[in-house]
C-alpha cells in the first residue's frame, strides 16, 4: 500500500536490487490511496512496470489479501482478485509468488502441492 505517492515499480526495483534481504507484500486491489501507483490497474490488470519487478524478483515477493467477516459473511472481494492476480502471471510465477515463497519466508512445515 502506498501510503506516500511514491512507491512507484522502479523505486521498488531499486530497492530490491540494492538489498538482498528486502522482500515484498504485492496486493491484488487497487485501492484509492495513490492507486496510479497500485500494482493492477482499475480493471485489476497487472501493470507491466510492476510485471517486470515481479519478474526479476521472483523469490522475494509474497501476496497480501484482508479477508473480512462481517455479520458472519466473509467479503470475498480480495480473494477473488488474488486469484485473478495470479492467473494474470505465468504458471511458474502464481506458484513461487503464491506457494514456494511463504513456505520459504516463515519457514512453514507444510510444503506446497501442485
Amino acid at each position: 500500500r502506498d501510503t506516500t505517492g511514491d512507491m512507484r515499480a522502479q523505486l521498488v526495483g531499486n530497492m530490491l536490487a540494492a538489498h538482498d534481504n528486502l522482500y515484498i507484500q504485492v496486493h491484488p486491489l487497487n485501492v484509492p490511496l495513490h492507486s496510479q501507483n497500485a500494482i493492477v490497474d482499475e480493471e485489476g490488470t497487472i501493470r507491466t512496470e510492476w510485471l517486470q519487478v515481479l519478474e526479476d524478483y521472483p523469490t522475494r515477493v509474497v501476496m497480501g489479501s484482508d479477508v473480512f467477516f462481517v455479520g458472519g459473511e466473509t467479503k470475498t472481494r480480495p480473494l477473488a482478485a488474488t486469484q485473478s492476480f495470479l492467473q494474470q502471471l505465468s504458471e511458474e510465477l502464481a506458484y513461487q509468488i503464491g506457494c514456494e515463497n511463504p513456505v520459504a519466508i516463515y519457514k512453514l512445515s507444510a510444503g506446497c502441492s501442485r
